[in-house]
C-alpha cells in the first residue's frame, strides 16, 4: 500500500511503499506525530494512530510536532492555497497528456489546470488550421500542448502541488 506523509511546510509528500516510509521513520525524518494518509484512510492521521506506530523507535519522544506546523487538515482542504492544485489520491497518470493530440487542452483539464484547459480548448481551431496550413511546423503548438501537460503530470503524480497557470513544472 501506498502511503503519504507531511513534510516541511505543510508539503504533502509521497507516495512511498510501506519499506520506505519505515525507513523515514526510522532515521527520524517521519516521526510518530507525522501525519500520514492512504487510501484506506478517512483523513490525515499521526503515524502513532496507524500501524506504522511498530517502526517508531523507543527513544522518540511521544509528543512534538508535525514538520512545518502541518495540521489534520492537509489531506482536506483547510490551509490550502487556492492558487494552486493538489495530487489526487490515487495520483492522476501523466499520460493523460496525450490526449492534448486529439483535442488540446483535454490533458490540462483532466489534471485539474481548468483555466489554462478552457483557454487551450478555445484555440483548438487555430492550432489545428495552423497545422494543416504550414505542414510540420503547425505541430509545435501541439507539442508544446502535451509536453506542459506531460509535466504537469509528473508534478502532480510525485505528489507536489502545482499552480494553476503554471507551464513546464519541474
Amino acid at each position: 500500500m501506498l502511503w503519504y506523509y507531511s513534510g516541511e511546510n505543510r508539503q504533502q509528500l509521497g507516495p512511498v511503499d510501506e519499506a520506505s516510509l519505515a525507513d523515514l521513520i526510522r532515521v527520524g525524518k517521519v516521526t510518530r506525530s507525522t501525519l500520514v494518509w492512504n487510501e484506506a484512510l478517512p483523513d490525515w492521521i499521526p503515524v502513532s494512530e496507524t500501524p506504522l506506530q511498530r517502526f517508531v523507535p523507543e527513544g522518540q519522544p511521544k509528543e512534538g510536532t508535525t514538520p512545518g506546523g502541518a495540521s489534520p487538515g492537509i489531506g482536506g482542504r483547510e490551509g490550502r492555497d487556492p492558487s494552486k492544485i493538489y495530487p489526487r489520491v490515487p495520483p492522476r497518470t501523466p499520460h493523460v497528456a496525450w490526449l492534448n493530440l486529439l483535442l488540446p487542452g483535454s490533458g490540462q483539464l483532466l489534471l485539474g489546470q481548468t483555466g489554462k484547459g478552457v483557454l487551450m480548448l478555445l484555440f483548438t481551431p487555430c492550432i489545428w488550421f495552423g497545422a494543416l496550413i504550414s505542414g510540420g511546423l503547425g505541430f509545435i503548438p501541439l507539442v508544446v500542448v502535451v509536453a506542459d501537460a506531460f509535466m504537469v503530470g509528473l508534478v502532480l503524480q510525485s505528489g507536489r502541488p502545482v499552480g494553476r497557470w503554471q507551464f513546464f513544472p519541474r
